[in-house]
């Protein structure tokens, strides 16, 4: 709720002022979309308004993650590894996504990622645990999952 309040004033002042903001109207909205909605963060996304602003920002990368894209080339380890593990999660490879998903984890603390990356992480191991029937590990990681949620709406 903080967020959200937070990023909707942004966007309000950013109209009130005469410095250049283009970089915050355009970033403030895809944050705010995972702020409202972290589950399915692009129902609350202007596609194309982002599009028309991209060329300003550094976060285009962020917006590659949200939508899944397997083909572009990712720079930012998280993300990279994430998604060659839900591409391995889509080919049912869930062992190997596992050891994926566990070295993001693992190195949460070298890299500056948001929640929103380590919610996903949480949410595929907990997936790839249950398909596996590994239900301990499985609860482990949807316990993780949902202390990061609560944190969310706090």
């Amino acid at each position: 709720d903080s967020a959200v309040k937070y990023l909707s004033s942004c966007l309000i002042y950013c109209e009130k002022t005469i410095y250049d903001t283009r970089r915050f109207e355009t970033v403030a909205p895809l944050y705010l979309s995972i702020a409202k909605n972290v589950n399915a963060p692009l129902l609350e996304f202007e596609e194309n308004k982002f599009y028309e602003q991209l060329s300003i920002t550094v976060d285009y990368e962020l917006y590659r993650y949200l939508v899944i894209d397997f083909d572009y080339p990712y720079t930012y380890f998280p993300y990279k590894t994430h998604i060659a593990a839900k591409q391995l999660i889509k080919e049912r490879k869930y062992s190997e996504a596992i050891k994926l998903l566990l070295t993001i984890e693992e190195t949460k603390s070298e890299y500056e990622y948001n929640s929103y990356v380590l919610y996903g992480v949480y949410t595929d191991l907990d997936n790839c645990y249950r398909s596996l029937f590994d239900f301990e590990n499985a609860y482990r990681y949807s316990s993780k999952r949902i202390s990061l949620l609560e944190g969310f709406k706090s």
